[in-house]
């Protein structure tokens, strides 16, 4: 299940959303994790800096986003990440 939400990020067409005014930083070799309460804008923001990253360069497929309310990730454990690679 893993595999088919990336892939259907991959698929995904990023929306155009409003700049924010906000800046942020990628640590290097890491992950970014957006937490908040409920209808704060955090998967808008996600897409915000998806789109500012891919304008600079970084391919798409470099970039992952998952929802883990998602009932397809429901049980995910660190070890499935491994199948990705």
């Amino acid at each position: 299940m893993l595999r088919e939400v990336i892939e259907e990020w991959f698929a995904f067409n990023i929306p155009t959303v409003l700049p924010r005014d906000i800046n942020y930083t990628l640590p290097e070799d890491s992950a970014l994790a957006l937490v908040g309460p409920r209808r704060a804008g955090k998967t808008y923001f996600m897409y915000w800096i998806t789109r500012d990253l891919v304008n600079r360069g970084w391919p798409h497929r470099s970039i992952a986003y998952l929802d883990f309310e998602d009932v397809r990730l429901m049980g995910i454990r660190p070890s499935d990440f491994w199948l990705i690679h």
